[in-house]
């Protein structure tokens, strides 16, 4: 019997296999993220039911809700909203079972989530593909089934 900390390992090592091979592919947007999405912003990954650590960053962030990964952006939506930026994300690291998204300043965000490691790979890929090292979030991607 596979534990989810096995399960987010293999998920994690396909996904990132796959996003050498294929690159980053964009999926459909649901309504409800759809306006949220700026011109020709693509959404590359969701994860529903995601805690943010509030120690890290202050208080107003919202403590939970649906989390996305775009083509410019991490953008939590829930009680409130939070939108990171590809680029001031510095690292990543799992701690404790969690997410530690590293930001310039010395500040943090860590988010709890099913799958982190999976979620590490995909922010690192959005990271990449944002970076021009692969070319695969152009505008005209073909959208991909989640």
């Amino acid at each position: 019997m596979r534990t989810d900390s096995e399960a987010d390992r293999t998920e994690a090592e396909a996904a990132r296999s796959r996003y050498r091979a294929m690159g980053v592919i964009p999926i459909s947007p649901d309504p409800g993220i759809e306006e949220a999405l700026a011109d020709g912003e693509r959404l590359l990954a969701h994860r529903p039911s995601v805690r943010i650590d509030r120690r890290h960053h202050g208080a107003a962030l919202p403590p939970c809700g649906d989390l996305y990964v775009t083509s410019d952006r991490v953008l939590l939506v829930g009680q409130g909203s939070l939108s990171i930026p590809l680029a001031d994300i510095e690292d990543a690291a799992l701690l404790k079972g969690a997410l530690v998204l590293l930001l310039g300043g010395g500040k943090a965000v860590t988010v709890e989530t099913d799958r982190p490691r999976l979620l590490r790979v995909q922010i690192a890929a959005a990271r990449a593909a944002r970076a021009g090292h692969d070319g695969s979030t152009s505008r005209e991607g073909q959208l991909s089934p989640r």
